[in-house]
């Protein structure tokens, strides 16, 4: 089962409740339905892995995987019930974490 856990963290208090992932080899994956696939394992190695998906032939399809941090947050993201028009950014994020805190706190405070 697949679930972003940087949903998990930014909309549900980082309650991971069966969340352990455990994806494929998507570039195995790829290449046996006969798909040209890349994979990108460091920032460095991105600039050319880039390079190399960019200047893949056009008439064929091709994969790129790029593996991160098991809790690394990847931004833009869609939130959760929200069009692709009101992408988040992790500015709006960090935004978003302190009105639920200050939602959280103030009814303490009163």
């Amino acid at each position: 089962m697949y679930v972003d856990l940087s949903l998990l963290d930014l909309f549900y208090e980082r309650r991971y409740s069966h969340t352990e992932m455990a994806n494929p080899d998507f570039v195995k994956l790829a290449q046996a339905m006969g798909v040209h696939a890349i994979r990108c394992y460091t920032a460095e190695e991105l600039p050319a892995k880039m390079k190399e998906f960019l200047e893949y032939d056009n008439n064929k399809p091709v994969v790129m995987e790029c593996v991160v941090e098991k809790n690394e947050h990847v931004f833009p993201m869609v939130g959760v019930c929200r069009a692709i028009s009101r992408l988040m950014i992790t500015d709006y994020c960090h935004r978003l974490r302190l009105e639920r805190l200050y939602m959280s706190t103030s009814s303490i405070l009163r």
